[in-house]
């Protein structure tokens, strides 16, 4: 099984929890604890390959520097979350790129 690890991004209340929940339970569930970081697992067949995710749904509020560095450092791939009823999360999404991209490549990757 091929591990990945998925980190979440997106501004306050762009729905990133309630994906992850979706994906893993199949359930909406509308209430959630916004002030806790959550890591989901579950395995996933992707291109016909078994997957193993580990996905990332950090709590900082306003994605704190410290602790979204050590994220972004840590994960394979990023999901950037916006609401098409929030005008600001979709604006936020190329920061959040810009800083992907940035670490990514101090990394060397």
């Amino acid at each position: 099984m091929v591990p990945v690890k998925l980190l979440i991004l997106g501004s306050q209340n762009s729905g990133k929890t309630a994906l992850c929940v979706r994906l893993i339970t199949k359930r909406f569930i509308g209430e959630y604890d916004h002030k806790k970081e959550v890591t989901y697992r579950c395995s996933r067949v992707v291109d016909q390959e078994a997957v193993d995710l580990e996905i990332l749904d950090l709590a900082c509020k306003d994605n704190c520097a410290a602790s979204l560095e050590a994220s972004l450092r840590w994960a394979d791939g990023f999901l950037l979350l916006y609401s098409i009823t929030q005008r600001l999360s979709f604006l936020e999404v190329p920061r959040l790129k810009k800083l992907i991209d940035q670490t990514k490549q101090s990394l060397g990757r």
